[in-house]
């Protein structure tokens, strides 16, 4: 055996192997449907939702907010284009085909709250449907998990349970893909996120030329988006929640 094979066998044995990717499962009052979680891009933020997933916290939770042709707390069919405009101070989000929930937003949080934190799941307050604290949740603060390519252990926030963004992959927001929810401030993802159900690009971390958001990609759903599709068709009420509740019944890590 040469000097380099011998060392690349002695890398080998040190080197930790990588987990799999985890497949999250997903039990609603529509149906069922899967996402595989990009440990080996995210493995921060991946770990996190697996462990709140063991522990039972996305249990018997609500869908708080559902746009179509948008996302879902969750997820929707792929619509028209979306793009944002800027007018001096002032954001309008369009649709290719006409103004999607057009509204003039004088900030940039402003933003965030409509088309980003008011539309995630996994909120513990809309355990209650018509909690008016839907959306504002999060994990506890200074709660654990571990990091499972590293062994290590995360801590969240001390004051809000968040985790840190993880910006080290270009994986777009289009449809299908499972991204984080944020207060429009670095690092302030907790539990709650979105499933793209339209090619939402100036959602993506690296393109401030169209948006501030910044929102990390973290999975994407491999089976049953025709579930998620129900989901985003559903009634909803002014405040973008469905009429009748639609539940996360369960969530479990195959």
């Amino acid at each position: 055996m040469t000097t380099i094979a011998r060392q690349s066998q002695f890398h080998a044995t040190l080197a930790p192997s990588m987990p799999p990717n985890p497949i999250v499962v997903f039990d609603t009052s529509k149906g069922t449907f899967k996402a595989e979680l990009f440990l080996d891009k995210t493995p921060v933020t991946a770990s996190n939702i697996v462990d709140l997933a063991r522990n039972g916290f996305y249990d018997g939770l609500h869908f708080h907010r559902v746009i179509e042709g948008f996302m879902l707390v969750r997820a929707s069919r792929r619509p028209a284009s979306i793009d944002v405009e800027t007018r001096e101070d002032v954001f309008v989000v369009k649709r290719t085909h006409g103004v999607h929930r057009s509204r003039a937003m004088k900030t940039t949080d402003e933003i965030h709250s409509i088309f980003t934190e008011s539309q995630q799941f996994g909120c513990p307050h809309s355990r209650d449907p018509r909690s008016e604290y839907a959306g504002t949740g999060g994990p506890a603060p200074s709660s654990t998990f571990t990091n499972l390519v590293t062994g290590e252990v995360v801590t969240r926030d001390a004051r809000e349970g968040c985790v840190p963004d993880e910006f080290v992959d270009k994986t777009t927001n289009d449809v299908g893909a499972l991204s984080m929810a944020n207060t429009g401030q670095p690092h302030s993802g907790g539990s709650q996120f979105f499933i793209n159900t339209a090619h939402n690009d100036f959602l993506d971390h690296w393109r401030s030329d169209l948006s501030p958001s910044q929102h990390p990609v973290f999975g994407r759903v491999v089976e049953g988006m025709d579930v998620v599709e129900s989901i985003e068709r559903a009634p909803v009420d002014a405040g973008d929640a469905p009429r009748t509740p639609v539940t996360m019944i369960r969530v479990t890590i195959e």
